[in-house]
């Protein structure tokens, strides 16, 4: 919907490999909220475990959005069909859920 915005704000990041700009500090607040709801919903996983799973699906999260046409030959992601964001958002949950039943053995 807003071509180009999180590339023109992960700029300074990706291409200058810079990690003090303001986006960054606010992501990191962000993830840490994320990791203390996590521990609160899943209090039996370790604090990394909810972090490296955060951290996966996150970063597929933010990936489809800097290339949302990157795999639409192999997916059937198609970002510009208004249900998409929310169906992904779906599925990256269930596989954050997914991830923290595996680290618990579930």
């Amino acid at each position: 919907r807003f071509p180009g915005t999180i590339m023109a704000h992960l700029y300074p990041v990706l291409v200058e490999k810079r990690n003090d700009t303001p986006v960054v500090q606010e992501f990191h607040k962000v993830f840490e909220r994320l990791v203390r709801r996590a521990a609160q919903e899943y209090p039996a996983t370790p604090p990394d475990a909810l972090r490296m799973a955060l951290t996966q699906v996150l970063s597929s999260a933010i990936f489809t959005m800097l290339s949302p046409d990157f795999f639409r030959l192999v997916t059937p992601l198609d970002l510009s069909q208004p249900d998409t964001p929310k169906r992904l958002a779906r599925y990256l949950t269930r596989l954050f859920e997914r991830s923290v039943e595996v680290r618990l053995g579930m």
